[in-house]
């Protein structure tokens, strides 16, 4: 099943056999074609093309303050777009921008918590640690939300136990320890 074809061309001209026809990169738009030989017209950078998928202005984000990016985005929630053949993302791209800096093994993070801001003061740099670290203080971890174990016992003060920086059940605990002594009783009278 293929997709259907685009109606309007990205200026908004409507796609007609008359107004179309088929070069090595796609089908063209006569009239974009006409339009790109007239004096005084200027093809848009890479930067506006951009620019023109975000949209800033009050009420967006958490703070009212994001500038939202429109166009696609990955399975994470977080903006991408192409460049140089390759899907980049869109928060460290802005944050390449705007720092002239290149992260390299580092990684973008977000303060306002909204993975299609693109904003440059909204973001910062910092490792895989400190994003998680991040994500617990501000708590957006799956785990903080759980108030049952796997097995259906709640997490409380007095049947739960940190261990690792992980919560332990002491119910299952204590149901796991009577279930191997009873296989041990069982394996000995066997023999």
């Amino acid at each position: 099943m293929g997709y259907a074809p685009k109606k309007y061309c990205r200026r908004g001209h409507e796609r007609t056999p008359e107004n179309t026809y088929t070069h090595k990169s796609g089908r063209q738009c006569i009239a974009c074609n006409k339009m790109a030989q007239l004096p005084g017209f200027r093809k848009q950078t890479r930067l506006e093309r951009i620019m023109g998928h975000v949209q800033r202005g009050p009420g967006f984000g958490p703070n009212g303050d994001c500038w939202e990016w429109t166009s696609s985005v990955n399975t994470g929630g977080y903006g991408t777009y192409p460049i140089h053949g390759a899907s980049r993302l869109m928060h460290r791209y802005f944050y390449e921008l705007a720092s002239h800096v290149v992260p390299g093994d580092l990684w973008v993070l977000h303060k306002c918590d909204n993975r299609r801001c693109v904003r440059p003061s909204h973001l910062f740099l910092g490792t895989p640690k400190d994003n998680a670290q991040d994500k617990v203080s501000k708590g957006r971890d799956h785990n903080q939300q759980k108030t049952h174990c796997k097995r259906g016992h709640v997490f409380t003060s007095e049947n739960t136990r940190i261990n690792s920086n992980r919560r332990v059940c002491r119910q299952c605990c204590r149901e796991r320890v009577a279930q191997e002594r009873a296989a041990l009783k069982a394996n000995k009278v066997v023999k």
